[in-house]
């Protein structure tokens, strides 16, 4: 039988079987290419234009998808049959030769056709790489982000258009998907789409307390991770759900997985349902589906339709019911308070990414502290100049990952120090984002809380698509308790870790030494709680040589690095578009640890006997108008800079009296009272810590007075204590360790 006999036969079957069922149409395309190869388009597509919904170009998009294997020409001939089709003559078999010279003839075809597709692929993402790097971030007028009511998580634009990255499991970015206004869509041409996502997930990570949602279109994965906060991959289409699902499947065998489903009951054979299920049961996921009641809408299918009519709450009872294929309802069982195990199998290990190797880490909280005049400031604008524009760090390596920067200072002024310093620095300025305020939920423009606002920081982070870098300036201002109580301080900085983490971002928090701790163990001097030094993964400190105006940056603590070594570095005024400003010229990199290279640079002994005499000035400006509970007075020297071990060394020199008020009121300090020691020892109500009465002079010695506190209850002890240098510098029953 001739080849040109046998198409004749195959044409003939095919005009019995009807072409508007989609998925018959293409298993008719499959088996006709397994046949005859890229030669038997024309005869498929001539049986195609049959169908109503014939599109010449859908006919070509789909014979180039069709893969070797699976269906051959006998699947053509039983659907043939099934509809009425006979044989007119007895089948003969194909010579073997025949059969062997097309099967190699189909091998070499599909080996060249595979080779070409990769190379096509390999095109298109890189192209597609390409213009995600040009692209920049959502503007929130956006028609079609202000049409489907999302925020555009991981979107980009360019010009008119969303960009919306399309990439593996392993995040590799292999297409893209471009979105007009008008909210026509478009795929990069000749991209991967096959078991391809776009990511929704602000930085989130599926784990064993958050499951992973798989959607079909990117608008429908805004809304669910809107109304979850689960991550969530937009499969583009649901007939690649299946293709998504086995992906992760294969790469987290345990990992909880829900397929939200549109519901195209409007569509033949609801395709959105089916595709649904199907990769539900595959990969053992469940299987979520938007409910709009009995009054649905027309036109109305996926969780997006859902969110625009009924809002997010909607969307969480959705998913919240979400149960095993085969019927959706909300499990029975109660949900109650439990600890979390995951095996440490369970965990894939990641490596630590570096901004600076070894020095600032991404997705990491460190800490920048120093002494006034190092020029900490300075010197976290020169770091992130290096990340904004790349190059080489003071060591000599390379900047690993360029990107933006977001600055919040709660001390300096962006356009007279700010700026013009990072312009001095060489910072693209272009990737440099000020953090100005934030707005309330009327709109109104307000101050930006670091302790409050981090959240509504990381929407933002999560709409221009990540940072590499985020300083904070001073990070103590993150801390809405108090500052020097450890829980306080972790409460309030995990939200600024966290953002931290999900991001990759490399948050730089400047800090201040606290006074009078020359000497001590540089990551101990930083200011207010351990619970700072505690959750920094790295601690980075500054130190100035005042008679050289050499200045050093050290390594003082570090859990992921090297804990040791510094590098010598100077401040210098450069014009910055006819501005002054001070920038920062690296020198030689240093040995040693951070306390042998701070003490070559600090002057210990004189700083002690200046900060002693600043902190027993600043006690009696303080105590000149009155008695100061010491609750007030340990608020008003951490906010000066001065420790409480330094105002208790100040109370003694002063002679400062100390009387305990009540149970709940606490200790109260008081300026001696100028008295004789008969007098003094008559009746008086006053604790009196110090070995005599000394007056210190404040400024010219005018302007001290001192005070009487009022007469004691009856029962009270009347007592003078009157240590020797030897004791303990807090008094009898004071709670000086406790404050």
């Amino acid at each position: 039988m001739s080849a040109y006999v046998e198409e004749d036969r195959i044409r003939a079957a095919l005009s019995h079987v009807p072409a508007d069922s989609r998925d018959t149409w293409v298993q008719m395309g499959m088996a006709v290419k397994a046949e005859f190869g890229e030669g038997g388009f024309d005869l498929w597509d001539t049986w195609s234009q049959t169908s109503d919904a014939y599109s010449e170009s859908d006919t070509r998009a789909v014979w180039r998808s069709f893969k070797a294997g699976g269906i051959t020409i006998a699947t053509l001939f039983k659907e043939a049959i099934a509809h009425g089709y006979t044989e007119s003559e007895p089948l003969k078999p194909i010579d073997p030769a025949e059969s062997a010279r097309r099967q190699a003839a189909r091998e070499q075809e599909a080996k060249a056709a595979a080779a070409q597709h990769e190379r096509t692929q390999a095109e298109a993402a890189g192209k597609a790489r390409e213009l995600w790097e040009k692209a920049g971030k959502v503007h929130a007028d956006h028609a079609y982000v202000r049409l489907k009511k999302i925020k555009p998580y991981g979107a980009k634009q360019m010009r008119e258009q969303l960009v919306v990255k399309i990439q593996d499991v392993d995040g590799a970015h292999h297409s893209a998907q471009y979105i007009q206004a008008d909210g026509s869509k478009t795929f990069q041409t000749g991209g991967r789409i096959s078991g391809c996502f776009a990511a929704v997930t602000a930085g989130v990570k599926p784990n064993s307390n958050t499951p992973l949602l798989i959607a079909e279109g990117y608008a429908t994965a805004c809304s669910l991770h809107e109304a979850t906060g689960f991550p969530v991959a937009a499969a583009m289409n649901a007939g690649n759900l299946l293709n998504v699902a086995k992906a992760w499947r294969a790469k987290y065998p345990r990992m909880r997985i829900v397929i939200c489903a549109d519901d195209d009951t409007e569509t033949a054979g609801n395709p959105g349902m089916t595709k649904a299920t199907e990769a539900a049961r595959a990969v053992g996921a469940l299987l979520a589906v938007p409910d709009f009641g009995p009054d649905r809408p027309d036109r109305s299918s996926d969780f997006n339709d859902l969110h625009a009519l009924d809002g997010l709450d909607a969307l969480r009872r959705c998913i919240e019911a979400a149960t095993s294929p085969g019927g959706v309802a909300k499990p029975s069982t109660v949900v109650r308070p439990a600890a979390l195990l995951t095996r440490a199998s369970d965990i894939i290990p990641e490596a630590i990414r570096w901004l600076w190797p070894d020095w600032l880490p991404e997705g990491k909280l460190t800490l920048l502290a120093g002494s006034p005049g190092t020029g900490k400031t300075t010197l976290a604008l020169a770091l992130s100049a290096t990340v904004s524009r790349g190059g080489k760090w003071p060591d000599g390596t390379d900047c690993n990952r360029t990107g933006d920067v977001l600055i919040w200072s709660g001390e300096d002024n962006p356009a007279d120090t700010i700026v013009p310093r990072l312009m001095a620095a060489g910072a693209d300025m272009h990737r440099i984002h000020i953090v100005t305020g934030s707005t309330d939920a009327n709109g109104e423009i307000q101050p930006f809380d670091p302790s409050n606002d981090i959240p509504l920081l990381a929407e933002r982070l999560s709409e221009m698509g990540g940072a590499a870098m985020l300083i904070v300036d001073p990070i103590v201002s993150a801390v809405s308790g108090d500052a020097h109580r450890v829980n306080d301080v972790r409460r309030n900085l995990q939200a600024l870790v966290d953002m931290a983490a999900n991001y990759r971002c490399a948050v730089l928090g400047i800090s201040h030494f606290a006074k009078g701790t020359k000497g001590s163990s540089p990551a101990e001097r930083v200011i207010g709680s351990q619970a700072f030094v505690a959750l920094a993964r790295m601690v980075l400190v500054a130190g100035k040589d005042e008679a050289a105006e050499r200045r050093i940056l050290a390594r003082a603590k570090s859990n992921i690095a090297p804990d040791d070594g510094g590098v010598s570095y100077t401040l210098e005024m450069a014009d910055a578009k006819g501005i002054q400003a001070s920038r920062v010229v690296w020198g030689d990199m240093i040995e040693g640890n951070a306390r042998d290279i701070l003490g070559d640079v600090e002057q210990q002994d004189d700083e002690e006997r200046t900060g002693q005499d600043e902190a027993r000035e600043f006690l009696a400006s303080i105590l000149s108008d009155g008695p100061k509970r010491t609750r007030e007075l340990k608020a008003d020297a951490d906010g000066a800079g001065y420790n409480w071990k330094m105002m208790q060394r100040a109370a003694s020199k002063l002679g400062v009296e100390k009387r305990k008020i009540g149970m709940k009121e606490g200790w109260e300090w008081a300026l001696p009272k100028e008295t004789s020691h008969e007098e003094d020892t008559k009746g008086t109500a006053l604790y009196t810590v110090s070995p005599s009465v000394i007056h210190v002079p404040f400024g010219s010695g005018k302007g001290l007075r001192s005070v009487e506190f009022p007469p004691r209850s009856e029962g009270d002890i009347a007592e003078r204590v009157t240590p020797s240098e030897n004791l303990p510098e807090s008094g009898a029953g004071e709670p000086g360790e406790e404050l």
